[in-house]
């Protein structure tokens, strides 16, 4: 058998075999002009035990949304997709990692995108590595209407 590897974190070392709890959440705004550009700010979160090893975030774009570019911040590089992928690295007990994800709008109506992170190293909980948020992209009038622009 196959001893587990050792990561050093925050002046610790932690052994990726043991279970981590990542948990993902998103904002955004709720409602846009189909023509804008909209910022999905994404936060993966490790909720511990142990580190989150090799940890990796994907956002699914759909076809109403164009990919305009993300940052997952320094040495944490996201390339766009489809998914756009954000390496984040590992990710210590008790931290978070953020990103944001900018997108244009290119139609109108209703528009989810999902985010989802993961790691090399069991998850706790895996009913939270995954998000969806869902936007209402309007049209000239309709903003006007809503009192958005």
């Amino acid at each position: 058998m196959k001893p587990p590897a050792v990561v050093l974190a925050g002046g610790r070392a932690w052994t990726t075999s043991a279970p981590a709890n990542l948990r993902v959440s998103t904002s955004s705004p709720a409602a846009i002009d189909r023509r804008d550009v909209v910022r999905y700010a994404i936060r993966v979160t490790n909720d511990g035990p142990n580190i989150a090893a090799g940890t990796v975030l994907t956002h699914n774009l759909p076809a109403k949304l164009a990919y305009n570019g993300a940052t997952g911040g320094p040495g944490r590089p996201c390339v766009a997709g489809p998914p756009v992928t954000c390496t984040l690295g590992d990710i210590a007990p008790g931290t978070s990692a953020d990103v944001v994800v900018f997108a244009k709008a290119i139609g109108a109506g209703l528009i989810t995108t999902q985010s989802r992170a993961s790691s090399q190293v069991p998850d706790e909980i895996p009913g939270d590595n995954a998000t969806s948020r869902t936007i209402r992209a309007l049209t000239v009038d309709a903003v006007r209407q809503a009192g958005i622009g």
